[in-house]
């Protein structure tokens, strides 16, 4: 098959005009984007979203591939996190923990520990990326892995009473200490970012 694809708006040379497969398109444009530091966020072929049910045409096909920079993700994450770590409290406030009641709060601990689980996959990548091991937010990942490591090994015991305490203290503490000094910690990064981008 035949393609033509744009990354960004911008059409890319590719090493070929043909592929077997869209799989091995992307996988080319991946390979140029890898080495500029980007990551692909959405597809498009032929002005749709690239899904499962994609249906192989004899035409040309167009496909349109739009990135984002490993930081700009970054950044959007912890632009986010002030909004996802309000809600971790709204769930908090809603739970009764009782161990009894485990089964009518499941949903809610669940959406507690994805959100957990989110947040430190976004604190490691941050913290990695802008080399802030020896940091104020580097310390702060220290402490929250601590607890992450102790909310698994209790879920994995099967231990609930131990979850539902570390969720509603350990991590509230973490989480609202994350919040009081969000500002702080954005700016940072912000500034981090800036001076990244000056000596790229």
């Amino acid at each position: 098959m035949e393609f033509e694809i744009y990354i960004d708006n911008e059409k890319m040379k590719t090493l070929k005009k043909t592929f077997k497969t869209i799989g091995l398109a992307i996988k080319e444009a991946n390979m140029l984007l890898r080495k500029k530091g980007k990551l692909i966020i959405s597809i498009d072929v032929n002005g749709s979203e690239f899904d499962e049910n994609y249906l192989y045409t004899d035409k040309k096909q167009i496909l349109e591939i739009k990135t984002k920079t490993q930081s700009t993700i970054l950044l959007d994450g912890i632009l986010l996190s002030r909004e996802y770590l309000t809600k971790y409290f709204d769930i908090l406030t809603e739970i009764n923990f009782e161990e009894e009641q485990f089964l009518d709060i499941k949903e809610g601990v669940k959406e507690l520990l994805d959100l957990t689980g989110w947040f430190y996959g976004l604190l490691i990548a941050t913290v990695e990326n802008y080399q802030l091991q020896n940091s104020e937010l580097g310390e702060y990942l220290y402490r929250y892995e601590e607890e992450i490591v102790g909310l698994k090994e209790a879920y994995d015991e099967g231990n609930i009473n131990y979850v539902l305490d570390i969720l509603e203290n350990e991590m509230g503490i973490l989480l609202g200490e994350f919040l009081e000094n969000y500002d702080r910690f954005k700016d940072e990064l912000f500034k981090e970012d800036g001076i990244s981008r000056f000596l790229s």
